[in-house]
């Protein structure tokens, strides 16, 4: 008995990018948390943002993971963005 070969999808399906997105944003609440006590009074609020943003993401990509496809596709869309905005922010917090 030979296995089949199973040509894999060009593309990922949303749902799989909406846990994928969930995840990263977890990973990364959990290391801002971890810095919490760490920074200067001046890069609190960045901090508080930053979180608040990852919280929403997780939030989002979880709501999203059970809406239609066309729903989910405009969902990744945006958590792309969105996501792409806290590691901006990630990085200016590890960088002051």
């Amino acid at each position: 008995m030979t296995k089949r070969n199973r040509r894999k999808p060009a593309f990922d399906r949303p749902a799989n990018i909406l846990r994928g997105i969930g995840a990263r944003s977890r990973d990364i609440r959990g290391v801002l948390l971890a810095m919490r006590g760490r920074l200067d009074q001046g890069a609190c609020g960045s901090l508080d943002h930053a979180l608040r943003l990852a919280e929403t993401i997780e939030a989002v990509s979880s709501k999203a993971m059970a809406a239609h496809a066309e729903d989910a596709t405009t969902a990744v869309d945006l958590l792309e963005v969105l996501e792409e905005q806290l590691r901006k922010q990630v990085d200016q917090l590890l960088g002051a």
